[in-house]
């Protein structure tokens, strides 16, 4: 072993006692496929990967279409265990279909240090192929900033004090060039302030066409739900992400209306009518759960608190249907958020589609 990871007492299926699931999310920096030990490929291109728990199982999602020859970006495992050095999930009894398929891991094995996880394995045996990711940050502390990145903090900087007039034109360079080049949100080293700009340029009504007020809040949403991902105790950008929602609602409606299929039809039909309601509906489950995630927001500023007392009200009036119940309103835009991402992502980020 290169690095001297974690160590973890053995319990292999859980035979010892039951072992703590929980979800992740990986942002790795590079990867590297070996086949029979050998190294057959490697690259250095940044981007994540997801695993959530549900009913005990893990389902893991890879970002990117870099890595698809050798390994399936849609995984599912269903057993736990601690090794020396890694926490391991493996697919005990798979099914036909998944035997035949030679994409598929056998088992995904995760390395922390000093408790961050900082490489994840994935390992098919049937090709004798093994997938490496591996996550630096220290490279990325040291990484200077990329020219989008200075300009939208000091677009950022100028908003705060007041001046609008050197902003704009700022925010107009940052909005051209995700224009020209959105895979460059791939190498992003500041999410937050990235997603502050598109914010401000919603606020400031930087355009009335609604194509565009769609891609500034779709793209200003994939940077601050990835800000969320990179440092979620910083409530400064689910405030980012909340005013987003409330500001960019009407526009946004119809990307989360193509994210959640709501509809199949043309966008004059009555379906279609009916899926923008429903994308309404959701984005308000989405505020939800982003306030009752953050109670400090609302005790912070009014603004929120009456948001959030707004949205409990039309849960005690039925508004949401099926859901209800709170807890099912607050499952459902968890849901949503993570529904949304994925899709913002892929269309922008890995498929290079900024036309909304």
């Amino acid at each position: 072993m290169s690095k001297d990871y974690d160590r973890f007492i053995t319990n292999i299926g859980e035979i010892s006692g039951e072992i703590s699931r929980k979800p992740f999310t990986f942002s790795y920096d590079k990867f590297e496929v070996l086949r029979n030990e050998s190294v057959v490929y490697n690259v250095k291109t940044p981007s994540r990967i997801r695993g959530s728990v549900e009913d005990r199982n893990l389902k893991i999602n890879i970002v990117g279409n870099d890595v698809d020859k050798y390994l399936n970006k849609s995984l599912f495992f269903n057993t736990i265990s601690y090794n020396i050095d890694n926490i391991r999930w493996s697919l005990e009894k798979p099914f036909e279909e998944e035997k035949l398929d030679s994409t598929l891991a056998d088992y995904v094995a995760m390395f922390y240090l000093n408790g961050v996880l900082s490489k994840i394995s994935f390992v098919i045996h049937k090709t004798g192929m093994q997938i490496n990711f591996f996550s630096d940050k220290s490279s990325t502390l040291l990484k200077p900033l990329s020219e989008l990145c200075i300009k939208a903090r000091k677009a950022i900087q100028l908003y705060g004090k007041g001046n609008k007039k050197e902003t704009i034109p700022l925010l107009l360079d940052v909005y051209r060039s995700v224009k020209r080049d959105p895979q460059q949100l791939k190498f992003v080293e500041d999410y937050e302030n990235l997603g502050n700009c598109f914010l401000v340029m919603l606020d400031i009504e930087l355009s009335d066409d609604v194509d565009i007020l769609q891609m500034m809040v779709s793209v200003g949403y994939l940077c601050t739900s990835l800000a969320i991902e990179d440092n979620s105790e910083n409530i400064k950008i689910y405030q980012t992400r909340l005013l987003l929602l409330r500001i960019g609602n009407i526009p946004f409606r119809y990307t989360v209306m193509e994210a959640l299929n709501l509809t199949s039809k043309g966008l004059f039909s009555m379906s279609s009518n009916l899926a923008v309601l429903k994308a309404r509906d959701a984005i308000y489950k989405m505020e939800m759960i982003d306030l009752e995630n953050n109670p400090k927001l609302c005790y912070l500023e009014d603004f929120f608190k009456k948001r959030k007392d707004k949205l409990k009200e039309m849960v005690d009036d039925d508004f949401f249907i099926p859901e209800r119940t709170l807890i099912n309103v607050l499952i459902s835009g968890t849901k949503n958020h993570q529904e949304l991402l994925t899709y913002i992502e892929n269309k922008v980020i890995v498929n290079g589609d900024i036309d909304f």
